[in-house]
């Protein structure tokens, strides 16, 4: 196999691979979370809570045992920005949290 064969073959891999989320998130759960969250960023670094919001509802349902009491995204905004700590605002004033910081998020949710 040449090296365009290997280029190729990148280009249907996910954005972000296993390895670059490693070691920041440790927790598997987090982690698949966290790339989910991020599959459509071009920056690994962060990731705004709109978007991990999504991804965090299954895990939730499946843990509390509820299907229909489910914290809404404002509801766990404060939280998020206070262990974002000094949150991240872009433009558009959308809180994010950098990978480091995600994982002790995921724990507190969790």
């Amino acid at each position: 196999k040449n090296d365009d064969d290997e280029d190729d073959d990148n280009d249907n891999m996910s954005v972000h691979s296993n390895d670059e989320i490693q070691p920041a998130i440790t927790n598997y759960f987090a982690a698949d979370i966290w790339q989910k969250s991020c599959a459509q960023s071009a920056e690994l670094g962060s990731a705004r809570l709109s978007d991990i919001y999504p991804h965090l509802l299954p895990y939730f349902k499946k843990w509390s045992m509820c299907k229909y009491r489910i914290p809404s995204m404002s509801q766990i905004q404060y939280f998020f920005t206070e262990i974002a700590a000094a949150a991240h605002h872009d433009n558009d004033e959308i809180a994010t949290i950098d990978i480091n910081r995600f994982e002790q998020f995921y724990f507190w949710f969790k």
